[in-house]
């Protein structure tokens, strides 16, 4: 027996809250989208989780009065941590849907009032209020729906504004009563942003999601919101995701989105970008000197100092990438990659290590599959939205490799590659086909399977001229649907094996590399069995969960001892010790439990999750 071992990578993850202790400002918080939080004390150098779990962290606020009170917004309510994130309990009394009291899920917001933190407003699709330090709630809104963000005065906290997707909302006694504060906004606001100039007050900054006419995003008030001014001089037309004002010198403005962060040093006057962080959905400064401002992106923490205009990765510790795809070096099966929206990342000690192998891969795009040489295994491919890309080098360096690959075909989910003829590879087109090439990538051509939704592809290993597809393609647009589809001629043609399948999709395949006619299929939480090259499937789901939201996404056989499977599934891992007779939870150690890939190898089982990077489970036995 053995257990699953701590994640040590890939670091980073798809960040969407982020606060800073107003009292200790090297101690920082930050939630994933995943619903993981992670603190640090030394400025964002080192990080490390803490104990909750939940769906999807939002919001993330902390008691200016008594910092160890730290509020986490998710997708299943409020929690609350009164030392300092060490342990956290739910805090939803009162925050329900006034129409028909069902509990509100998704708290996206918080705000604290600085002279007395008991009191907090927290949005979930509306607005409530606490008195008690989340104790109880209200709902005050008024009517207010899509709130995407709150601000307080620091002078007068009675005076509140909200950017809701109807524009900007002011109320002066604490949320009791409401009006607009929208002249000078666009026609039809989706306002995502509001910030406070907390030097004076009477001066507003709100930002838009780009709908509509209006090129102009951001917008600024001098008067507490009675009149708005666009400001775009220098700023391109963006859907604003955060504002941040520094309080030490509040003409700073600091714009986060998509396309990264843009800078004013004048108040709105004029905007110049940052760098090259993109994908920006929160922004933070912490007040330290120098001033740093923090920028929570869809692949992790990145951070600019007050005086150097770089950009540097803050993410050590911060373990909560999701994975997309895992390929081990067959020769040296302590060398595993894995792929995540950060791109491709290598560990060469069995995941105790990773770093980043990227150069000449684009640009915020997922990597969706991965496969290596398994002769040569410092060649290996990657497959994303723009194609395929090869490295020699054992990740060093990528190039594009797309030649015959139709443009509107590329965006590459699935590769194989042909065991005893390496430089024959297959690539599943999500958007339209299985294509092939027989000289390493340098040019591809189309086989005769134009099916949409290729998910995963498998070669006998035994003869392979014999490849699988596996497809959850689209029912009704004329495309032959989900399934299993099968070539016994390299790809020239192929045919359903869909006995049995009932009209399921299909993301994952393994063959057995004893017994190939012995293949397996898994995609909308079930798994199948073939032991006649897919000529009839049966079901082979005992012990796996069931219902709607249960997805297996891969499938891994242990290459020793082939009756024994593991299944990566949205409630864990799963294994199988008699061919998939019969399945029982493998996840002791593991966290989160939403596996989306695995890999076996003869010593360590490789699991990426969604949100907590990659474990790693080592026999002791």
């Amino acid at each position: 027996m053995g257990v699953w071992g701590p994640a040590h990578g890939p670091e980073g993850g798809d960040i969407t809250a982020f606060a800073v202790d107003p009292t200790q400002p090297a101690t920082l918080y930050t939630g994933t989208r995943e619903g993981l939080v992670f603190k640090s004390v030394d400025a964002g150098r080192s990080w490390h989780v803490l104990d909750l779990t939940s769906n999807g962290v939002e919001a993330l606020a902390v008691d200016p009065q008594t910092p160890a009170t730290v509020y986490a917004g998710t997708g299943v309510g409020a929690f609350k941590s009164t030392d300092g994130g060490g342990s956290w309990r739910p805090v939803n009394a009162g925050l329900v849907r006034p129409e028909s009291d069902l509990p509100f899920s998704d708290v996206t917001v918080f705000a604290i009032d600085p002279q007395s933190p008991a009191t907090l407003y927290a949005a979930a699709g509306t607005i409530f209020k606490s008195t008690d330090g989340g104790e109880s709630w209200s709902a005050i809104a008024g009517g207010l729906i899509g709130v995407r963000a709150l601000a307080i005065d620091p002078r007068t906290p009675a005076i509140l504004y909200a950017a809701t997707d109807t524009g900007i909302f002011r109320s002066a006694d604490g949320g009791g009563s409401w009006v607009p504060a929208s002249a000078g906004l666009p026609a039809f606001p989706e306002m995502t942003a509001v910030a406070i100039d907390p030097q004076n007050p009477s001066t507003l900054y709100a930002g838009t999601n780009n709908e509509g006419d209006s090129t102009i995003t951001v917008f600024k008030s001098t008067d507490r919101g009675v009149s708005w001014r666009g400001l775009n001089n220098g700023l391109e037309s963006i859907d604003v995701a955060a504002l941040e004002i520094d309080p030490q010198r509040p003409a700073t403005v600091y714009v986060g989105s998509e396309r990264g962060v843009f800078e004013s040093a004048d108040g709105g006057a004029h905007w110049a970008a940052t760098g090259q962080v993109k994908g920006v959905q929160t922004l933070a400064i912490a007040s330290q000197t120098p001033a740093t401002l923090y920028a929570g992106t869809g692949v992790g923490v990145f951070e600019l100092t007050d005086g150097d205009r770089t950009w540097l990765a803050s993410n050590t510790g911060l373990v909560a990438s999701t994975v997309g795809a895992l390929a081990v070096d067959a020769r040296t099966p302590a060398t595993v990659y894995a792929s995540s929206s950060g791109g491709v990342f290598k560990s060469a000690n069995s995941g105790s290590s990773w770093r980043t192998v990227n150069a000449g891969l684009p640009v915020n795009w997922f990597i969706d599959a991965l496969a290596v040489n398994p002769r040569t295994p410092s060649i290996l491919y990657a497959g994303t939205g723009p194609g395929v890309f090869k490295s020699t080098n054992a990740g060093r360096n990528w190039r594009a490799m797309n030649t015959g690959l139709p443009k509107r075909d590329e965006d590459v989910a699935a590769l194989a590659i042909d065991p005893r003829r390496p430089a024959t590879i297959y690539a599943g087109s999500f958007s339209g086909a299985v294509f092939k090439s027989t000289n390493g990538g340098h040019r591809w051509r189309a086989t005769g399977l134009r099916l949409k939704g290729i998910s995963v592809l498998a070669v006998d290993p035994r003869n392979p001229a014999t490849v699988y597809a596996g497809s959850n393609g689209f029912e009704g647009s004329g495309e032959p649907g989900d399934g299993v589809f099968k070539s016994t001629n390299a790809g020239r043609n192929w045919r359903a094996v869909n006995a049995g399948l009932a009209g399921k999709s299909v993301d994952a395949l393994a063959i057995d590399p004893r017994t190939p006619t012995t293949l397996y299929a898994a995609g909308s939480g079930t798994v199948f069995k073939s032991t006649n090259g897919g000529g009839k499937w049966r079901a082979a789901n005992a012990g796996l969960p069931t219902g709607d939201e249960e997805v297996v996404d891969a499938l891994a056989i242990d290459p020793a001892r082939p009756s024994t499977l593991y299944a990566a599934t949205s409630g864990g891992v799963f294994r199988s010790g008699d061919g998939a007779g019969s399945w029982s939870p493998f996840n002791q150690g593991l966290r989160p439990r939403d596996v989306a890939a695995i890999a076996s190898t003869r010593k360590v089982l490789y699991a990426g999750t969604r949100g907590g990077g990659v474990f790693d489970y080592r026999s002791s036995g």
